[in-house]
């Protein structure tokens, strides 16, 4: 599995190696695999997009922070209401946040 992200990240780029750990591995969470592919981004030359990075407690912390913002910046949210449009998933608020 490990193989097989950091070879998406060389050809599609982080967000696809991302994908491919996310629902891979039973047991390992978000803060395991970003490492793994941070790591793998700093040696694999030539990967398209942003290099990947590491999604532990503090960057969680500021994604939830800036979450009502950045619904609101891509029209999940209504600007006078307090509601979501509906519920996005975390992989879209990284992929938003890396272009």
């Amino acid at each position: 599995m490990l193989a097989q992200a950091v070879a998406l990240l060389a050809t599609y780029g982080a967000v696809a190696g991302y994908r491919r750990l996310s629902v891979s591995i039973a047991g390992l969470d978000a803060v395991f695999f970003t490492k793994v592919l941070y790591f793998a981004s700093g040696a694999v030359v030539g990967a398209p997009g942003p290099l990947a990075f590491i999604l532990d407690q503090s960057i969680a912390r500021g994604l939830r922070a800036y979450r009502p913002r950045l619904e609101e910046e891509i029209g999940l949210r209504n600007p006078r209401s307090s509601r979501p449009g509906h519920r996005a998933t975390a992989g879209a608020y990284a992929a938003t946040a890396c272009t």
